[in-house]
């Protein structure tokens, strides 16, 4: 038997059914056990075993799968249910996501327009943000998490309370679909961008316009304050990055050459400042230096369009197309974990880093636990260990003498 995924075919060696029907998990001889939710067609996730993982089986309750490879003699169980939370939306209506900077609750936007607010704990939902009239496009806490920004298909950005959902401003002087929005580290001003190539920075405590960039040819993806407010990253349809002087919007860097047209879709800096990376329509992540505009390296991602999103160690780096998630090792450029999702995806790591903000219009937001070092995913591990006997169709199962034998 083979089985296939984005990689290709690849030889199966052993598989199972959970209880219910609902999942099968094929072991395939790449070392990867794929687990297929069979109710949709799709795979879900793509676990790494060993060299032969010819044993794979799920607990009773189908939260649980046992694999067993058979080169490295190793017995592996994954918890199919770890997220840590779960909060079901009509399908089709989120668009973007956003933690607050204590992490303790996310906020979301969709098609329709309004943009709610959950406890990242309970999955409570707290507040219901009202007043655009289309699709939101961007939302940003800003950094003292008393406010939020929202852009929106309407042609405006918005200033939210972050405490009493009430609409403290509105920015109207963009004049076709605002797209990226940030704020200012201080929280004293914000960026944003639309689809007529322009950037607009803001007063925003009274909505006063300061600034205007209007270096590019098209559209405008996202803005990027550097970590001292000094600079601004833009990132556009026509194969731009540029670099602006965010008091008075001279143009330091254009960090592609004319003749590059492929979209970059997004860019971020790093913490130190010293670098940008940025995400294009080639599949491409750019690592820049954000002062001489040289490119330091380059590797490949699959799939096109989706954010870009850092640890808080940047060793990893997390992007989302294709309904799928990726992690990568900074530095290598190898791809170190996969999240198989469906659909239009979007992510983000809260802001410890401990855990990952998955959402999808397939109608689901997931939070999954992550860990920095093998002593935190140890540490997780046996918080959650649960220890009991075997039952007798158990031991049965894995080849045990019945007790007292």
């Amino acid at each position: 038997m083979c089985i296939r995924d984005r990689s290709g075919f690849v030889q199966a060696i052993g598989s199972n059914w959970s209880d219910s029907g609902d999942y099968a998990a094929v072991g395939g001889i790449d070392g990867f056990v794929r687990v297929w939710d069979t109710k949709r067609r799709m795979q879900i996730l793509k676990l790494m075993v060993s060299s032969y993982p010819f044993f794979v089986d799920f607990s009773p309750d189908g939260k649980l799968l046992l694999a067993a490879g058979y080169q490295d003699i190793i017995v592996k169980v994954f918890d199919l249910s770890e997220a840590d939370l779960n909060i079901s939306i009509p399908p089709g209506w989120i668009s973007v996501m956003a933690w607050s900077p204590d992490g303790d609750q996310i906020a979301c936007g969709f098609e329709n327009g309004d943009i709610k607010v959950w406890d990242s704990i309970n999955g409570e939902e707290r507040l219901m943000l009202t007043g655009h009239t289309a699709e939101i496009v961007d939302v940003g806490w800003s950094h003292s998490g008393d406010r939020i920004v929202t852009t929106s298909e309407d042609l405006t950005a918005r200033i939210w309370s972050a405490g009493t959902a009430e609409q403290l401003l509105t920015f109207t002087g963009h004049k076709n679909t605002v797209l990226g929005v940030q704020w200012s580290h201080n929280d004293e001003r914000i960026a944003s961008s639309d689809h007529d190539g322009k950037v607009i920075v803001w007063d925003s405590t009274n909505g006063e316009q300061l600034l205007t960039f209007s270096g590019h040819q098209g559209l405008v993806y996202t803005v990027s304050w550097s970590p001292d407010d000094v600079l601004i990253l833009s990132t556009g349809f026509c194969g731009e990055a540029m670099i602006w002087d965010a008091s008075t919007g001279k143009l330091l860097l254009s960090l592609f050459p004319e003749e590059f047209d492929l979209e970059i879709t997004t860019g971020v800096w790093t913490k130190d400042g010293k670098q940008v990376v940025l995400k294009g329509a080639d599949g491409s992540l750019y690592f820049f230096n954000s002062r001489t505009g040289e490119l330091v390296k380059q590797f490949e991602t699959p799939g096109y369009g989706g954010g870009i999103h850092f640890s808080p160690t940047e060793e990893r780096v997390m992007t989302c197309s294709d309904g799928t998630i990726r992690v990568w090792n900074t530095n290598a450029g190898e791809e170190v974990h996969s999240y198989e999702i469906g659909g239009f995806v979007e992510t983000a790591y809260s802001p410890d880093g401990k855990r990952i903000l998955i959402g999808s219009n397939t109608g689901i937001i997931q939070i999954f636990p992550t860990w920095h070092s093998y002593q935190e995913l140890i540490a997780y591990a046996r918080e959650r260990c649960v220890f009991r006997e075997l039952t007798p169709k158990e031991r049965q199962l894995f080849g045990l003498p019945e007790r007292g034998r």
